[in-house]
Order: C-alpha cells, then structure tokens, then sequence
C-alpha cells in the first residue's frame, strides 16, 4: 500500500527515509509523507489484490510513531501499490 499524506509538520524535517524492519513500514518525508507497507495477506500466490486503503490500515502502521495519530491523508491521493 502507498499513502501520501497531507502536509504534516509535526515531525522533523530533516528525518530519513526509515524502515521498520519488524512489519516492512516504511515512511519518508516528501511534501508531508509518503507512507508504504505490505499486507501479509497478500502475495503473488494468491493473486489477492486489495483496490483501497481503510483508515484502519493506516493506524495499525503508524501506531509505532504516535505523532502520526494526527496525521491526515486524502482518500483520492492514495492507493494500493504491487512490487515484486
């Protein structure tokens, strides 16, 4: 899943793309974020797709940085993302 997000200055400008390397949650700063992570549920094998991001989705990512509690997104900028 990718989800750019509003602009957000709540956190510092100057932070790193940073990698979570215990559930694949990645964020780097852009105009406000770019927010990037898999869904275990869906691999090549079961060719499952999922067309929409739920704002649940979003929480359960960054409940590892509390400051994105407040953090907004527009449902029109984001979607699902397929890498292999």
């Amino acid at each position: 899943m990718l989800v750019p997000t509003e602009p957000f200055d709540q956190f510092p400008h100057t932070a790193p793309m940073i990698i979570d390397m215990s559930n694949g949650f990645t964020f780097v700063r852009k105009d406000g974020f770019l927010l990037a992570w898999n869904d275990p549920e869906e691999t090549p094998a079961t060719k499952r797709f999922r067309a929409s991001v739920h704002r649940e989705d979003i929480d359960s990512c960054c409940d590892r940085v509390p400051v994105f509690e407040n953090l907004a997104v527009n449902p029109k900028r984001h979607g699902p993302g397929y890498m292999k």
